[in-house]
């Protein structure tokens, strides 16, 4: 993989050949990445394979495969348990609406329609000048490289 510098100020002055150069030197380097990020998840998913089959199970529910010496940067492989506890909604208001606590634990929550606002200026009730206060155009940019 080719590696250059990252370019001072004066090499980003306007020369069209440079340019080329400097796309042609951008779409080989994302092409690398592509292929280097499949490589590398190809990788990832034969040593999850392994620890799978060949690890043991920690105290905290990780499956860890010990090397037998570190390589490079990594002294072991881990299949990393992760948990989430998350709301549900239809469980939690049976049990609130049977203890009788749905009133006190819930709250209601106010949500602009924007297809209402739009019915209303549309109607006459709002301006074109309030319309546009909320929804103000909001300009961005992206670096994009269409093939033609």
């Amino acid at each position: 993989m080719a590696t250059s510098e990252a370019p001072d100020d004066n090499d980003l002055q306007f020369d069209i050949d440079a340019v080329a150069a400097k796309a042609r030197e951008f779409s080989q380097a994302r092409s690398q990445e592509k292929v280097i990020k499949s490589y590398k998840e190809t990788l990832r998913d034969a040593l999850l394979t392994i620890v799978e089959l060949e690890g043991e199970e920690d105290a905290d529910g990780n499956v860890v495969l010990e090397l037998p010496e570190q390589v490079l940067d990594i002294a072991r492989l881990v299949k990393q348990r992760k948990t989430s506890n998350g709301l549900n909604g239809q469980v939690a208001e049976e049990i609130l609406r049977e203890a009788g606590l749905w009133e006190q634990c819930t709250e209601t929550v106010h949500v602009l329609d924007e297809d209402k606002v739009m019915a209303a200026h549309f109607n006459g009730d709002l301006t074109e000048e309030q319309v546009d206060l909320m929804f103000p155009t909001v300009v961005t940019y992206a670096f994009t490289t269409p093939k033609k």
